[in-house]
């Protein structure tokens, strides 16, 4: 095998984010990969291996599309890197004339982002709709413009017509996240987990509010980026039942899971999120816990042999309610829904099977 220089970009997404740099840069490295990472940072860096080049932050997406892609464009002429691997589609433009020059280049598609674009109030809607028409009809074009195509989700590779697409879903590693024996678990006090981007759309205020409605006490124990309405986050977040963390680094979730008894995914039912795979959902999994979460027909096809989670309407909130309140009257069988998940996550949604893809691919492009 002849030395590979790899060189990932991302002008949206912070160094540490768990897919870009703690799953596939990481893995890379520990493969014996030169491995650099020019992603939204304050400093130059190394970390485990890979080496960042820090981009500024920038205070609107169209700032960051145009100055991003010249900053990552003049990064990606100093490197020898000869493989690029870019994960946003503001990258686009900059993939293909890096293809135009000779290197290869692999397209990371994290969302289905036609489907994303649905959901943005900030397009117009009288434009929305030819708006997503014509990303459709760019992305259908992208496998034969791009070395390789990676897609987080079956969905997302199946919008690609399944043409040059390798599937590598954002999941847990193993022997990170520690299940709790039954004795450990029964002695813990009541506690909901919720990891990731805090706003309306992911249901954080109903949780809370489920919280406060309810007879029998619980906790919650939160972390991530708060997006909330100023007037929103300060209620939640000055309430005393209320653990909030802050944004943690990824190495840090598996500790706020550890005191944890259940956890809830309540995303909004729309097409952006009904064929998603959260990995803060396989997180909730491997950590051994029960997981309320949005009634998606492809999750319920997906989880329903295992018997380890209760959907629910995330709009509902007596449905909310009554999930909370089943966990709470049957701690055993929260229990034994929590170790269903991790049997689950250990024997088939694991880092490890997505990793063995990510490197295959790569070496793939290194025979050729």
């Amino acid at each position: 095998m002849r030395d590979l220089v790899v060189l990932h970009i991302t002008t949206a997404h912070p160094a540490l984010d768990p897919r870009i740099f703690y799953r596939e840069c990481v893995s890379l490295a520990k493969a014996g990969y030169n491995v650099s990472l020019c992603a939204i940072s304050d400093e130059v860096f190394v970390e485990q291996g890979v080496s960042v080049i820090p981009l500024p932050v920038y205070n609107n997406r169209f700032k960051r599309a145009f100055w991003g892609n010249l900053r990552a464009f003049a990064h990606s002429l100093k490197s020898d890197a000869n493989i690029i691997h870019i994960h946003d589609p503001e990258l686009i433009p900059l993939g293909l004339i890096l293809r135009l020059l000779g290197k290869s280049v692999i397209y990371d598609a994290h969302e289905d982002f036609p489907e994303d674009l649905r959901q943005k109030e900030w397009i117009p809607a009288v434009l929305r709709g030819l708006v997503v028409y014509l990303s459709a009809l760019v992305w259908s074009c992208l496998p034969y413009l791009f070395s390789r195509i990676v897609a987080a989700t079956p969905k997302i590779v199946r919008r690609f017509g399944d043409r040059n697409t390798v599937l590598v879903s954002n999941m847990p590693p193993h022997g990170v996240y520690n299940p709790k024996s039954w004795e450990e678990y029964s002695s813990l006090p009541a506690t909901m987990a919720y990891v990731g981007v805090m706003d309306e759309g992911r249901g954080v205020p109903r949780l809370w509010e489920c919280q406060k409605s309810m007879m029998q006490p619980f906790r919650l124990r939160m972390a991530g980026v708060n997006r909330l309405n100023a007037d929103m986050a300060d209620r939640i977040l000055s309430d005393p039942e209320v653990e909030y963390f802050g944004i943690l680094n990824p190495q840090n979730v598996p500790a706020l899971l550890k005191d944890c008894t259940m956890a809830a995914v309540l995303l909004e039912n729309n097409s952006a999120y009904r064929y998603s795979l959260p990995l803060k959902l396989f997180e909730y999994f491997a950590a051994g816990l029960p997981v309320i979460a949005t009634r998606f027909p492809y999750w319920e096809n997906l989880f329903a042999r295992e018997r380890c989670c209760i959907f629910v309407d995330p709009h509902n909130a007596g449905e909310i309610e009554l999930a909370v309140k089943y966990l709470l009257d049957h701690p055993q069988e929260a229990w034994e829904m929590g170790m269903r998940a991790r049997q689950m996550v250990e024997s088939q949604f694991n880092w490890g099977n997505e990793e063995k893809r990510l490197l295959d691919l790569y070496q793939q492009l290194l025979s050729f």
